[in-house]
């Protein structure tokens, strides 16, 4: 089963936006960056919007609807054996 993919425009920009913001909470780089928590919370939203105002503006920003607890239900939900986070990340299951 493909889970399905849908653009997103700026109705939704808020969900996104918080979206984007938890899910680079653990990333090392920008934890460098923004490493205080309260700061991070305070600047990472105004950071997501910035970077990706344009995409919500021309429809191409896409997200999954699907409903996942986390990435290894999404491997059995999609019967993948890996699950790829980008060009070189992935998770096995």
């Amino acid at each position: 089963m493909t889970p399905p993919v849908v653009t997103v425009s700026r109705v939704e920009q808020e969900h996104v936006v918080s979206v984007i913001t938890l899910a680079f909470v653990a990333d090392s780089v920008t934890r460098w960056a923004l490493a205080d928590p309260a700061e991070y919370l305070g600047h990472m939203p105004a950071v997501v919007d910035a970077l990706g105002a344009g995409a919500l503006d021309h429809a191409t920003a896409y997200v999954s609807k699907m409903p996942i607890s986390s990435p290894r239900r999404a491997l059995q939900l999609t019967g993948q054996s890996q699950f790829r986070f980008g060009p070189s990340y992935r998770l096995w299951a």
